[in-house]
């Protein structure tokens, strides 16, 4: 394919959708983990409170079927819009087994404390800083330094948590592959002993 006719489909058909879904994708993520609390708070007795876990956790496994963040593998590689890359690719993680492990997984967990802790120290060097020299603009100053610096570490982060995802796509596609190394399948083995 020519240069110029890729770039011109990329960005006629898979900025929009890209773009559009990388912002979706979070909103996903928090009200899954809004879900998943309110299923582990509400327990077995069924309280008032949480009536509706059942509901809201159907409905994030839902959303997490059609919008995910591993669909971002298959719009990169087989040039697939995000929508139908990401139920494909659950639906590759629901044959192999790998939806359990997909759920334990705590990267992104580590990308937005990793972030968060990044944007309190630019914080808090930002708001000495300007407590010393312009006491006026401490708080708006400091507003600013915490979420330059969450995106700028989010952005320098984001490198290993694709490469991770990228790992778990490659290894759903075939994980027969003798270049993979065992640690997935120890991890689901031991996962599958422990359930028993």
């Amino acid at each position: 394919m020519k240069i110029g006719n890729a770039f011109c489909d990329t960005i006629k058909h898979l900025i929009g959708s890209v773009s559009l879904d990388s912002i979706l994708v979070p909103v996903i993520v928090f009200f899954r983990g809004f879900a998943r609390s309110q299923h582990l708070l509400g327990g077995k007795d069924g309280d008032c409170m949480f009536s509706c876990d059942s509901c809201a956790m159907g409905l994030t496994a839902l959303l997490v079927s059609c919008e995910n963040r591993w669909g971002f593998v298959y719009v990169g590689v087989y040039n697939k819009a995000f929508v139908q890359a990401s139920s494909d690719t659950w639906e590759m993680f629901m044959k192999v087994g790998l939806q359990e492990l997909i759920h334990l997984d705590l990267t992104g967990a580590f990308c937005f404390l990793s972030g968060v802790a990044v944007a309190a120290i630019c914080c808090l060097v930002s708001g000495i800083w300007s407590l010393i020299v312009y006491k006026d603009y401490a708080m708006e100053l400091s507003i600013y330094a915490f979420i330059i610096g969450y995106f700028i570490c989010r952005l320098a982060i984001a490198w290993p948590q694709a490469s991770v995802s990228a790992y778990y796509v490659a290894y759903a596609q075939n994980p027969q592959d003798m270049q993979f190394e065992k640690t997935i399948k120890v991890r689901l083995e031991q996962l599958h002993v422990s359930h028993l």
